[in-house]
């Protein structure tokens, strides 16, 4: 033989899976469980710890800002006098009220309240 080939050429390709980078800084990591506190190692993963999970409790300057809310019998709801409704503000605290403000049955709430105000103003 000559040293050509006389077939077409093959190129093999090897695919290596991308591994992310937290993957990898804890496979350097080899403590276990006892000595970091939080997590586990088992071949050389971690499990990551558990987020802490605040909670939002009424406070009261909230009453200056919205003239409709009441505080419940628990720390972590508010009443609306409008909707007669009580409802949970210790995810969100007052993102939650803004949410409840921005649905419909408390707008349609709130044009009857002032509409009923105006009327008894004749």
């Amino acid at each position: 033989m000559d040293g050509k080939t006389s077939g077409p050429s093959t190129t093999m390709v090897l695919l290596v899976p991308k591994v992310p980078k937290e993957v990898v800084d804890t496979m350097s990591d080899t403590t276990t469980s006892d000595e970091a506190g939080e997590g586990s190692s088992h071949s050389g993963y971690r499990t990551p710890k558990k987020k802490i999970k605040r909670v939002c409790t009424f406070q009261e300057d909230c009453l200056k800002s919205y003239s409709w809310l009441k505080p419940a019998k628990e720390n972590i709801k508010a009443n609306c006098t409008l909707c007669q409704k009580e409802f949970n503000i210790s995810h969100g605290g007052k993102n939650d009220i803004n949410r409840h403000q921005d649905r419909i049955d408390h707008k349609k709430r709130k044009e009857s309240a002032w509409s009923t105000i105006s009327l008894k103003q004749f």
